[in-house]
């Protein structure tokens, strides 16, 4: 499985269990990428099965459609799925994170 399978099959399934609210939340990052996946998504979502429509398709997409956009994504380079993500939910804005150990141990902000 490559790091473009993995992205897919993990935000596919985070989408298809409330595809409204997840299409909702993922354009509030203002990601084209992230948008352009949510409707192939719909799509796909939507298709009879008999069709010849599937996530290997959007993969293959989304693969092309990233190795245009970014050098680091060329075709026949390695790429990590934290690479992908990392720039799938770029924002146009600073965000903030807080990370807390529900366990009250010292969380180590730099990693």
């Amino acid at each position: 499985m490559c790091a473009y399978d993995a992205t897919i099959i993990t935000l596919f399934n985070i989408w298809h269990e409330e595809p409204t609210l997840m299409t909702i939340s993922w354009q509030a990052i203002g990601s084209d990428h992230l948008h352009m996946l949510t409707q192939s998504f719909a799509t796909h979502h939507s298709v009879n099965s008999d069709l010849p429509f599937s996530l290997d398709q959007i993969r293959d997409y989304f693969r092309h459609h990233m190795s245009r956009v970014s050098e680091e994504f060329a075709i026949g380079r390695y790429a990590s799925v934290h690479s992908i993500f990392l720039y799938l939910l770029k924002m146009h804005w600073p965000a903030l994170m807080h990370v807390e150990c529900p366990n009250m141990h010292e969380v180590d902000h730099d990693q």
